[in-house]
């Protein structure tokens, strides 16, 4: 384990899947993402891997780690020099500091989260262009987060795609449908759902949402 803290991800897949780790071992360690066809996804062709890999593999290549975090450590001493001279400034010293160290945090998770957001996209893409499951497992990526924990990040592929999502009603004359994620589904995977109507449909599920959350896709159901 890398500096930084420890991760919990969920790291599962079931057999003939393959899990893609991407960040793992620290916070500050570079992220990383081999573009190399597992030999255990042999049911993805090389026409549909290549594009997936080649838009992951850029997008982790600009992921920052923790260390713009720290961005701001060294000029913090510098910061107090007013407070010696000029104790009316104190104030305006601890606005800085704040600046100083959460600014980076700030911009760390916005920049991350652009090149999550492009992970994502390939992730949906390769599903829908193979049927298989492919689901991308950020965690503790964002702006908070708890003590001591590191980002992780992992791409979990699966040969089927994922049973029992519930549709719990539909809206707006069957054009709204809610469903609950079921088990072992995370951003980016697809379910299989039965509608109200009795219709077979296949939805993603969306970024934040997680097992046993309620979202709600579009259905264009016929007659």
């Amino acid at each position: 384990m890398g500096a930084g803290g420890s991760h919990s991800g969920d790291t599962s897949v079931p057999a003939g899947g393959a899990f893609l780790e991407i960040q793992a071992n620290g916070a500050f360690v570079k992220p990383s993402f081999s573009r190399e066809k597992p030999a255990s996804l042999a049911m993805i062709p090389d026409k549909a891997w290549s594009p997936f890999a080649e838009k992951v593999g850029t997008a982790v290549d600009k992921l920052w780690t923790d260390k713009v975090r720290l961005f701001g450590v060294p000029f913090i001493p510098f910061v107090f020099v007013p407070i010696v001279l000029a104790p009316k400034l104190a104030i305006l010293a601890v606005i800085l500091v704040n600046l100083l160290l959460l600014l980076p945090m700030w911009l760390l998770a916005k920049h991350n989260a652009t090149q999550d957001h492009i992970i994502y996209q390939a992730c949906i893409d390769l599903t829908q262009a193979t049927g298989t499951s492919v689901q991308y497992r950020p965690k503790y990526t964002g702006f908070c987060r708890p003590k001591f924990t590191s980002p992780f990040r992992g791409i979990a592929i699966s040969p089927q795609l994922a049973l029992g999502g519930q549709a719990l009603g539909v809206q707006a004359a069957g054009v709204q449908v809610s469903v609950v994620c079921p088990a072992g589904v995370g951003p980016g995977g697809l379910i299989s759902i039965t509608t109200p109507s009795g219709q077979q449909a296949t939805v993603n599920v969306p970024a934040g949402v997680s097992e046993g959350q309620q979202f709600t896709v579009q259905i264009a159901e016929g007659p």
